[in-house]
């Protein structure tokens, strides 16, 4: 994965967006096989066409702020805290959330003369230094990352004490923005006349603090020290992002206390979906999301196959939705990291749709996974296996109608693909083994011949290589002796021939080549 700000973990950065451990990606605490067994009979049952279960409050919440479309640059100081407490993650319910407000309610009650300060500077930094003495009162820890805690206990770090003060900038009408750096975060005011004023949330003296080359060489050191912050450079300072207040709020659905280690696995895939919900049309915001769905699909296909079905039925619009991006891949995807569990599911898709009855599209769909998968892409022998068994389960169909010579229209245009899958080698070993069964039943022995070269002449070795070339050798005898019982002699010392001329390995035929020829005047 690479190393943005999304995947490090270190002093106040935000939590690493996830990898597929399903497929030894890298993560920072492996997840437990075991937290997928949980009880699922109540999800896919949210009005917001949700996996996980959400709470009444939290539904409530996600239609408000779609309604008002957060993402716009600005937004109420009550809308942020709704979005804030909600990216906490425990906050769940409407009594907790209302004492929570009024905590926020009474710094402002208390704190009157706020309002009547003119200056936008004077204001923000004597906010700052007030929210200081009366709400971050128990220090500072670097992995302190809700507002909730934070509001509960005073601990906070980067993100949090960011996010609180953003809260209050709303109210206290001073136009403010989140900064994400590779290690750290802060807020940013823009004042009437253009100027911007940098504030150090983790400091009550972080007001208009000046972060220049001079700085990092000479001060940084020192100055993050002392705060017990990850010490950064100025290369880490120019690559800083200045976004939105919601947008930071966005970003925090996957700090550090979204963890693996510290969030269970059914709650880790209720804020996924709640991210990528209030950013729908954000390919980025869908990437946890996209990966806790890959992970329940792939869980519940091998061990619940009621609960699969639920599963895909309600993610299909969604995933019909993002197909295109998918089929695109790089850029639109944003990212390999992105494209891969787009693909995944995609392919997954596929044979849901197959099994469903809508064989044609499944087919359709499996076939351009494989195709549009680019042949960087991490994990690809999985997205390959995962598409081409949708297009077992069609040849399968196929099978059972005794629809044979559909196999071309199936892989044509797929063999270079298909060399590098085991499920596709097994899958055309399979087609050819019914198909050869099909004519061996009728005793048709030159076309079980025929189909049986056909196959080894594409050269797979695998376990069942052997059985092939045994019943090949089986049929030739067999075509031997139907043809010597019609009396068509020379046909079937002729089949003989052709089987020790053409097998590597053709005992039973020798012999029995060597005993007819001794047998005859």
């Amino acid at each position: 994965m690479t190393t943005d700000w999304r995947n490090i973990m270190i002093g106040c950065a935000l939590l690493a967006a996830l990898g597929l451990p399903v497929l030894a990606a890298a993560q920072a605490v492996p997840p437990v096989q075991n937290e997928y067994r949980i009880d699922r009979q109540a999800w896919g049952q949210g009005r917001a066409q949700n996996w996980a279960r959400f709470t009444s409050f939290e539904a409530d919440v996600v239609d408000r702020l779609r309604d008002r479309q957060l993402n716009a640059a600005i937004a109420s100081a009550d809308d942020l805290l709704a979005l804030y407490l909600l990216a906490s993650g425990d906050v769940r319910d409407r009594d907790r959330f209302e004492n929570l407000q009024r905590q926020v309610a009474r710094f402002i009650t208390d704190n009157p003369s706020l309002t009547d300060i003119q200056d936008p500077r004077q204001r923000g930094d004597r906010l700052l230094r007030l929210m200081h003495s009366t709400l971050l009162t128990r220090g500072y820890d670097a992995d302190q990352s809700a507002l909730s805690t934070l509001l509960d206990t005073g601990v906070y770090n980067c993100i949090s004490s960011a996010l609180l003060y953003l809260v209050l900038a709303a109210h206290f009408e001073l136009p403010a923005s989140g900064v994400i750096m590779p290690s750290h975060a802060f807020v940013q005011l823009t004042l009437d006349n253009g100027e911007t004023v940098e504030v150090e949330t983790t400091s009550a003296d972080g007001f208009d603090v000046l972060r220049d080359p001079e700085f990092f060489a000479e001060e940084a050191e020192s100055w993050f020290s002392e705060r017990r912050l990850v010490v950064a450079s100025y290369a880490d300072y120019e690559q800083r992002r200045v976004v939105s207040a919601a947008a930071l709020g966005y970003e925090n659905m996957w700090s550090q206390h979204i963890s693996e280690a510290r969030m269970p696995y059914a709650d880790r895939v209720r804020m996924a979906e709640l991210k990528g919900m209030l950013q729908p049309d954000d390919v980025t915001a869908q990437h946890n999301r996209l990966i806790y769905y890959f992970r329940e699909a792939d869980f519940l296909q091998q061990h619940d196959q009621p609960r699969y079905q639920a599963l895909m039925t309600l993610l299909e619009p969604y995933l019909a939705r993002w197909q295109p991006v998918a089929l695109a891949g790089l850029p639109d995807a944003g990212s390999a990291e992105t494209l891969l569990p787009l693909l995944l599911l995609q392919a997954h898709r596929s044979q849901w749709l197959v099994q469903n009855g809508r064989v044609a599209q499944g087919h359709a769909l499996a076939r351009r996974v494989i195709v549009s998968a680019p042949p960087s892409l991490p994990d690809l022998d999985v997205v390959l296996d995962t598409a081409f068994q949708a297009l077992v389960l069609v040849l399968q169909s196929f099978q059972h109608q005794q629809q044979f010579d559909r196999l071309p229209e199936v892989m044509e245009g797929l063999e270079d693909a298909c060399v590098q899958s085991t499920r596709c080698i097994n899958a055309i070993e399979q087609h050819y083994g019914a198909h050869g069964q099909y004519y061996w039943d009728q005793s048709q022995w030159s076309r079980v011949i025929a189909l049986y070269h056909e196959y080894l002449a594409m050269g797979f070795e695998t376990a069942n290589t052997p059985v092939f070339y045994t019943n090949l050798e089986m049929a030739y005898l067999n075509s031997f002796q139907q043809r010597w019982f019609d009396e068509e002699r020379e046909e079937a010392v002729a089949q003989l021939e052709v089987c020790v001329i053409r097998l590597p390995q053709a005992t039973a035929c020798q012999q029995q080549l060597q005993a007819t020829r001794q047998s005859r005047p």
